[in-house]
């Protein structure tokens, strides 16, 4: 859910500016009227970019509300909305740090809080300190339909879905965000009735966006052996009236999730048609299109054409997070172009030092290359428990080094 401001603050603001100005104190009262000027620009801005979030134009809110935040750095909930657009992008390093700014600025914004440390949890960052705070402030506050949601992200932030479970008794309205929350608690307790008709409802109010269809296969037919499953998928999907704008600009982890479907039903040949007809008429920011079109290929093995179109991603549209960064190098490695993959890698390491598929890969392109050293440096990083690479793998020629040891 995104935010909106509180205009009571702009007004304020205004309000002080003229008392300041009726005692004759000038430069005060030019400070405040400057501030409430500018407080009124940002809030505008915000909406405007709120707009533009819900009508699926996520890049082009999240750079409006980049904007913004240089005029206003002290925004609690412009950090938090734009926190919001950087994790639907899947840039989750600079999702964790706006969430962990707004709730910095404003420790009455739990949902940032809460963002704030699954998002700590998904790039491996310490936050027991933050955690702690935050749990013990929630848990302090009297109860409520807001209070009562913040307690179940918690508990779910914490694995701890049995005390979650009360949530699925709760009679709120249903809101999008209240069913996905049942969904998922429901499947954790395998309470799989509950969990299907949380996904029925989900569906009832957005029949034509894919990412609910997603959650209610993954419900349904998650319980079949590949082939019947394949099979269902595909016949559910051919029925549904699908309208792809979230595909096409929606969040990363809608175009994720639909690659995967088709992959596993045999149909990603097609989807890559489907989007290149797209990309031929499209008007506007083609990036989540091309990501789209970049992982499509990846996955269907056209691994050229994927190293082709992640380059340019980066190199023209200057897409380079993290995990863009990543995908780049998987197709770079793939298409035999190894030492752009290692170039890849690098960058992606900077943008964030934690994601251990980054270094895992890159100390293995390094072994490939003789240099010890800094496959040495990168692999020592990788210490996470039973880590195990969704992309690399690697081989050990021995007859190569045993050639070489003879010779």
């Amino acid at each position: 859910p995104y935010k909106i401001f509180n205009p009571n603050i702009a007004i304020e603001y205004i309000q002080k500016g003229n008392a300041n100005i009726f005692i004759d104190s000038i430069d005060s009262a030019q400070e405040y009227l400057k501030t409430s000027a500018s407080s009124s620009n940002v809030n505008g801005g915000i909406a405007r970019a709120i707009q533009k979030a819900l009508k699926l134009k996520i890049k082009s809110a999240n750079e409006d509300l980049i904007k913004l935040v240089k005029i206003q750095p002290k925004h609690s909930i412009l950090h938090y909305n734009l926190a919001l657009t950087y994790a639907q992008i899947g840039d989750i390093p600079n999702a964790n740090k706006h969430f962990t700014k707004s709730y910095h600025l404003d420790a009455k914004n739990y949902l940032s809080g809460i963002f704030a440390i699954m998002t700590s949890q998904l790039i491996d960052k310490e936050i027991t300190k933050l955690k702690s705070i935050i749990k013990d402030d929630i848990m302090s506050e009297d109860s409520s339909e807001e209070i009562e949601l913040y307690k179940t992200l918690i508990h779910i932030a914490e694995d701890n879905y049995l005390s979650s479970v009360d949530w699925l008794d709760k009679n709120y309205k249903e809101k999008a965000l209240y069913l996905t929350l049942d969904t998922i608690i429901a499947n954790k307790l395998n309470k799989l009735d509950v969990a299907q008709e949380a996904s029925n409802k989900l569906i009832a109010l957005f029949p034509n966006d894919i990412l609910p269809h997603i959650i209610y296969i993954e419900n349904r037919f998650d319980t079949l052996e590949t082939k019947l499953y394949a099979k269902k998928v595909l016949n559910y999907l051919k029925k549904q009236n699908l309208n792809f704008q979230d595909l096409y600009f929606g969040p990363y982890i809608t175009r994720y999730l639909y690659i995967q479907q088709n992959l596993i039903i045999g149909r990603l040949y097609f989807l890559r048609e489907n989007l290149k007809n797209k990309l031929e008429s499209i008007q506007g920011n083609p990036t989540g299109i091309l990501s789209a079109l970049a992982l499509a290929s990846l996955y269907d093995k056209a691994f050229e054409e994927s190293y082709t179109l992640y380059n340019s991603l980066i190199d023209e549209y200057k897409i380079r997070d993290a995990n863009t960064l990543f995908l780049g190098a998987v197709a770079s490695t793939a298409a035999n172009h190894h030492e752009n993959a290692i170039a890849l890698l690098e960058l992606s390491k900077m943008k964030n030092k934690k994601f251990i598929e980054s270094r895992y890969a890159l100390g293995l392109l390094y072994l490939e290359v003789n240099n010890n050293a800094g496959a040495y440096i990168q692999l020592s990083k990788v210490n996470k428990d039973k880590f195990s690479s969704e992309y690399f793998d690697f081989e050990i020629d021995v007859d190569k080094l045993l050639f070489k040891k003879q010779h």
